[in-house]
């Protein structure tokens, strides 16, 4: 039987089509580097933390993390900052922004059925991503001196993904991830690989959306009481804001 587009996996196609690769890079200013830099996935995290505060990188990712956020979303995630940044690994970073309750409450509420503010969530989630609308139909930050301008909509999207998080107890269905389109010039795609615990059978994809629906499905199917923390392969450390109570702490080495 064939498998639907995750609408989970479609927010962050949608995100990553207007902000970057899993490889793209810039110093401050929306397309300064437009090559990126390829061995970005490689390196740690601790690596890439340094070179933001020495200055040689600023919003890193698919997902454009500036220093300020990629530090607070790995201390919240509780991973170990020798992880290397993976494609898998900013996915995982991006979903803990969107449905971690920390940094933003109004999106998580939403998404989680705890409130109906599809405006407020709409806003909440152009507030952390430039590339995206918000509520009034532009950017949160269009026309700043980093040369942003909003260019996707997720409103239409955001009712489907609270509708995925809620079904059955909050469970992520095991669906089909929307692939990427093509790199944009001066983009590269995104990397595969799996992600999981040391010594488990990694699930093969060719996208990395993919392996972490895979992940969390697997996990809730074999009745994990923590399926995030089963799924990325993590220690029993407490998460605050975690909509699955929140058991995470470093992933097994890649």
């Amino acid at each position: 039987m064939s498998r639907m587009p995750s609408a989970t996996a479609e927010l962050l196609r949608r995100i990553r089509s207007g902000e970057g690769s899993y490889t793209s890079i810039n110093r401050g200013v929306a397309g300064d580097t437009p090559g990126g830099d390829p061995s970005l996935t490689s390196k740690t995290i601790a690596q890439i933390l340094a070179a933001q505060k020495k200055g040689t990188k600023f919003a890193v990712g698919a997902y454009q993390f500036i220093p300020q956020t990629l530090e607070g979303t790995v201390r919240r995630s509780g991973l170990d900052p020798n992880t290397r940044f993976t494609p898998q690994v900013q996915d995982q970073l991006a979903m803990e922004l969107i449905l971690g309750g920390q940094k933003r409450p109004g999106l998580t509420s939403y998404l989680t059925g705890k409130s109906n503010n599809l405006g407020g969530a709409t806003d909440d989630i152009a507030n952390e991503w430039a590339a995206l609308r918000n509520s009034k139909g532009r950017g949160s930050y269009d026309g700043d001196s980093a040369g942003n301008k909003a260019s996707i909509g997720v409103a239409d999207l955001l009712p489907q993904v609270r509708a995925e998080v809620m079904k059955n107890g909050g469970q992520i269905p095991l669906v089909q991830a929307a692939p990427d389109g093509p790199a944009a010039p001066g983009r590269s795609q995104g990397g595969t690989g799996t992600l999981g615990p040391s010594g488990t059978p990694a699930l093969a994809s060719a996208d990395p959306d993919q392996v972490w629906v895979d992940r969390i499905s697997q996990a809730m199917a074999e009745g994990a009481a923590d399926p995030f923390a089963k799924a990325f392969g993590t220690a029993p450390t407490r998460m605050a804001g975690s909509r699955l109570g929140g058991v995470i702490a470093p992933i097994a080495p890649l």
